[in-house]
């Protein structure tokens, strides 16, 4: 028999975990498919989560949710084929290396949870699984994909990070309701030119890879509002993403970029530049014209000094700098009155432009490790004494 009172324990801890799936890039719920013979989110969160695969046999026609995360399970019961109603279920934190056939007569789940476990590859029968909305399958051996991940119609997130993925199967072309895919921490050197048919792709996460190109298809992703490109082999910023009119987050860290496009100023909508551990001499005359700018980091550069157009940025609030070679600031940096932290420590200044006290609603500035001299540090003090300034 079941035991209620742990199953509302179990229930309450899960409850964050089952969340996920019915919360979109922008904060709102989104419920389950109202599909014949699926239970909508608000009931489903009425059921029992069985936390023991032999419990749940009992009656394996009641069982909607069930998670076996963190019992060092070797080997996934076919057993688990008897669960035609299920749709929540959590395998994370085992030891399986491989799944049953019998995992594709599940046609009825919605969320799929591997991950932290030593999976080598997901077997064909994943296809079958048309309802599935969510798959998480992070931190396991995976070199590839099958394709018949593309028969995963409904699927909306896809999470694969920390895995062993040289190459992506074109079939991920046809997973037509995708919006998140997050595939940092693998070996990809180049994406399937058939990404570019996500056209409900919004989030696209690509850290730690071995990229140096991306095909032209990417630039059809008109839905893309956030890219993570982070420690890649970025040598120039491709063309393609300077189609992307609706990106508002690009985060391009340690990469071998010296340039950026004039074609930059297109991504009208860009709200969070990240260009760190570059290799930037100057800032490029781009970004001075992204006026909906909000945070810019330009640390770890070869920068000496700063355009002068940016004080342009009206709506920059974060503008990092430290550790360039900055010796000078333009006076026009006074002009930029929503900024709140100004972090220029590890340069070279001698001196700030007095300017630098018109910054009303500046909260932190950092000038660690420069070259101004004590009088030069009172007067800073003095000409910002409502923000918090460190030397």
């Amino acid at each position: 028999m079941i035991n209620i009172q742990r199953v509302k324990v179990v229930k309450l801890i899960y409850a964050s975990i089952l969340s996920l799936v019915l919360t979109g890039c922008g904060g709102k719920e989104e419920p389950f498919l109202n599909s014949p013979g699926l239970l909508s989110d608000i009931e489903l969160d009425k059921k029992p989560i069985y936390t023991s695969l032999e419990v749940a046999l009992e009656q394996p026609n009641d069982v909607y949710m069930m998670k076996l995360a963190n019992k060092d399970m070797l080997v996934l019961s076919k057993k688990i084929a008897r669960f035609k109603n299920l749709q929540v279920l959590n395998l994370q934190q085992n030891k399986l290396t491989e799944l049953p056939p019998e995992i594709g007569d599940l046609t009825k789940l919605q969320k799929l949870i591997l991950s932290n476990n030593q999976l080598e590859k997901l077997p064909p029968e994943i296809g079958k699984l048309t309802h599935l909305l969510e798959l998480r399958v992070s931190a396991n051996r995976l070199t590839t994909l099958p394709p018949e991940i593309g028969k995963l119609q409904s699927l909306q997130y896809l999470y694969i990070p920390n895995n062993k993925l040289i190459t992506l199967p074109p079939e991920i072309g046809q997973l037509a309701q995708l919006k998140r895919l997050f595939l940092e921490h693998n070996q990809l050197t180049q994406l399937p030119a058939s990404i570019g048919k996500l056209n409900n792709l919004q989030s696209l996460i690509l850290n730690n890879n071995r990229v140096n190109q991306l095909p032209h298809e990417i630039g059809q992703l008109k839905n893309l509002h956030t890219f993570y490109l982070a420690n890649n082999r970025l040598k120039e910023l491709p063309q393609e993403i300077l189609t992307l009119q609706n990106l508002k987050k690009l985060y391009l860290v340690g990469n071998q970029l010296q340039q950026l496009p004039p074609q930059l100023a297109k991504l009208d909508k860009l709200q969070i530049l990240d260009l760190q551990k570059n290799n930037f001499s100057e800032v490029p005359a781009a970004i001075t014209k992204l006026t909906n700018l909000q945070k810019l980091w330009l640390n770890n550069n070869q920068l000496t000094s700063l355009n002068a157009e940016i004080g342009k940025l009206q709506n920059l609030q974060i503008l990092y700098l430290e550790e360039n070679k900055i010796t000078e600031l333009p006076t026009s940096i006074g002009s930029i009155q929503s900024l709140k932290h100004l972090s220029l420590s590890d340069n070279m200044l001698t001196s700030l432009p007095q300017e630098i006290g018109q910054l009303r609603k500046l909260q932190a500035l950092y000038l660690r490790n420069n070259q101004l001299p004590k009088d030069e540090k009172a007067k800073i003090k003095e000409w910002c004494s409502k923000a918090y300034v460190t030397f």
